[in-house]
Order: structure tokens, then sequence, then C-alpha cells
């Protein structure tokens, strides 16, 4: 990926989100130039002086001197372009106004984790930004779609816009550097979207009046979190502030690993570093449930996957492992399962409400493994390894699964 085309991805948000916003980046556009009278010369040097160094004076203390930029009143001229990138990507599209709120809700949380970490950039480093985007003049008309579309003169995009484009990019980069510093296995796409999840909920944490009024006044769609079952697992490996997590497994499985096998497990298993930002504590053998587990992606240093978590909650501390019942059936066990599986209906996981606490089985037949939890009407949850969609049994055959598990568990 080249320079500009990662200025993109980091500027108008996650490739995995729309990669048809990368071609929204808006470029600067040069004034042609025109002849200036002579008596005009003197004036113009020394208001060029003038700008110069105030220039280099908020270059050097841009986050002293910005402190309102990340302001969501102030800065709603930037939710209108990014609204206008999303109506030139997906014209069709009901959530523009969603998504563009969204990419401008992460562009302002940038600007405060910029102040939290004391980030600054020289003016040197703002003129090599500037280039990047003077390079590519092709983006021109795709720019000029986006200013009408959003009705914005190109005098506001200039005077308003494209300082913060540039320093947002600037502070993106600087961002990603303090994730390498804090977590010891970090690759460049995971860092970009730790940038966003944090800066997202910087703002949500902070600015949730603001944000809800901002939301109100030009009538955006509040977007919930989905339902989604959360993922559980066993803690593997700690390491600073990251751990090695394997779904649908226990501790008691976990001590019959190597530490190769534990760091090379089956391409359908899910297992990953995690960051663990928030610094939650936890240790190897716990029982734990991610919220909203991101894809991994796989460090080609390490050659190990990282992944991330919204929320990091210990079910069973390791300690407490046994409680949680683990078994493997024979063929004949395994036929009695499916049997009772052939009347069980299919849920989407996101349609499942379960008052979440430690499953009580986890059961493994042949190369699958099923995590089975029960509602409060006595039914079995049954969650295959790997699946988007989950059993739900009835009362009857959820009372006979489990006398044949609890058969074998004493086995």
């Amino acid at each position: 990926m080249n320079d500009y085309k990662r200025a993109l991805n980091e500027v108008t948000g996650d490739m995995k989100e729309s990669e048809q916003r990368l071609k929204n980046k808006l470029l600067y556009h040069k004034s042609p130039k025109r002849k200036k009278p002579f008596f005009l010369i003197p004036v113009g040097i020394l208001c060029l002086f003038m700008m110069l160094m105030a220039s280099w004076y908020m270059t050097e203390f841009s986050v002293d001197t910005k402190q309102a930029r990340s302001s969501i009143e102030k800065n709603e001229l930037l939710y209108e372009f990014y609204v206008a990138s999303e109506q030139i990507s997906w014209r069709n599209s009901d959530f523009n106004k969603e998504n563009g709120f969204y990419n401008y809700l992460q562009a302002l949380g940038v600007l405060e984790l910029a102040k939290k970490y004391d980030l600054t950039y020289s003016a040197e480093e703002y003129k090599e930004q500037f280039e990047v985007y003077s390079q590519y003049p092709d983006q021109e008309n795709l720019k000029q779609q986006t200013l009408e579309k959003g009705n914005i003169s190109q005098k506001q995009f200039n005077e308003q816009l494209l300082l913060t484009i540039i320093e947002l990019q600037i502070y993106r980069t600087k961002l990603n550097d303090e994730w390498y510093k804090k977590f010891p296995v970090m690759n460049d796409i995971i860092a970009s979207e730790y940038t966003n999840q944090q800066a997202t909920r910087y703002m949500e944490q902070h600015f949730a009046k603001e944000i809800e009024q901002f939301q109100q006044k030009h009538q955006i769609k509040v977007m919930n979190d989905s339902s989604q079952m959360p993922t559980t697992g066993v803690v593997a490996s700690v390491n600073g502030s990251m751990f090695y997590f394997i779904e649908n497994m226990t501790a008691q499985e976990l001590t019959t690993l190597t530490d190769e096998q534990i760091f090379n497990q089956p391409e359908e298993k899910y297992a990953s570093w995690i960051l663990n930002g928030d610094e939650v504590p936890v240790q190897v053998g716990d029982y734990i449930k991610l919220k909203n587990l991101g894809t991994s992606v796989v460090d080609e240093l390490n050659e190990q996957a990282i992944s991330l978590s919204e929320d990091i909650e210990v079910l069973l501390p390791n300690e407490r492992a046994s409680e949680i019942q683990e078994v493997t059936f024979a063929d004949d066990a395994r036929q009695q399962m499916e049997h009772l599986l052939e009347n069980a209906a299919w849920e989407a996981n996101m349609f499942i409400n379960i008052n979440y606490d430690k499953p009580l089985y986890i059961v493994h037949v042949n190369d699958t493994s099923y995590t089975i939890w029960e509602n409060t009407r006595k039914q079995l949850i049954i969650m295959p390894f790997g699946q988007p969609e989950v059993w739900i049994m009835y009362q009857r055959s959820s009372k006979q699964l489990k006398a044949l598990i609890e058969e074998n568990v004493t086995k």
C-alpha cells in the first residue's frame, strides 16, 4: 500500500467498513496563479511572512492552540464532508448520515486522544503530509463531486477542512506508534483499528450528552449494539497488555497441550492475541467472555493472529475452572446427540438472549466442540464452534441431552 492509499485509509475510516470510502479522500486544489500589480509585491511579502509565522506557531503548538477543534458543533462542516463522502460511495444507502456521523465521531475522537497523549506535530511533519496529498491531482474530480454533494465551497474546504484532514492523518500515525509501544504484538491494520475503537469510545464516554443532541438535531438514527452472543473461551497465555485466547476451550483441556500446540491451533478453531487496553486482570486458565470480537489479522513477523474486543469479562477464574463440565462423546453418544438435535430449532446468534454466565458444558464430538448453556426456561442452547447459528432445544429434548451428558461425564 503506497503512502497515499494508507493516508486515505486512515482518514476516511476502516477499509473493512467500506473500501469505497478510500476513493473519497479529497485533495487540496491550488488556485491558479494570477499576475499581481508591482506595487502590491512588498505588501504581499509582508503578509506572506506573517502567515508563515502564524502557521509555524500553530503547528509547533498544535494541541494547545486547537483545543476547540474536537468540539462536535464547531466542526459541523467536517460532518457534512463525511456524509457527502458516503453519498458519493453509496448512493442508495439508507445509512449515509449514520455512517458519516460514525466517521465524524472517530475523527473528533482522534483529536481528543491527541490531547490526552500530548501529541504535537512540527511544521516539517505538516509539510510532508501535505505533499502526500498534493502529489495526486487525479482525485480532483472526486473531490469536486463530494464538495458539490455536501454544498461545501472550495474556499470552505481550503480554510476549514484541509488543515483538520491533514492533522488527522498525522495524529493517527502518532497514535498508532503509541500502540506499538504499549502492546508486545502489533501490526499496522490492528493499530489503525484500535485507534478507531479508542477514538469512538473516548467520545462516547466524555461527550455522551453532546452526541445525543447532535443526533437529534440532524435526525441521525441511533445505532444500537447488536445483542449477538459473546465469544467464550480460555486465556492460554498472558504477555503484558495482551493475552492469547482460544475459543471453546477450558482450563482442563489447556493443561493437556504443549506450548507449540497452544500457538498452533487448527485453522477452524479461533485462537488469537487479544488487546487488553483496559488492563482487565486475567490469568492463564481463566474462562472469559469477549464481546464483539473483531476479525483476526495475522502478524507477519510473529505469524500469530491479533484481534480487538470491546469488553472482557472473566466468567470463571482459573481456580474454579472445574465448574465447567467437559466431555468427549464416543460414537454411540454422538449418534444419540445427533438424533436429539434433529428436532432443535436454529436461530441466529444475534437473536439469542441468555442471562449470561458460564456455560454448563463443553462437548467434544470428533473435531467439533459444542458450548452449551441453559436459559431460564430450562432449554439448552447449543453453539457449534465457528457457526453463526445456534440450536435451541425444546424442554423435553433438553432434559434428555442433559442426562446423556451427565452419564458420559461420570464415565
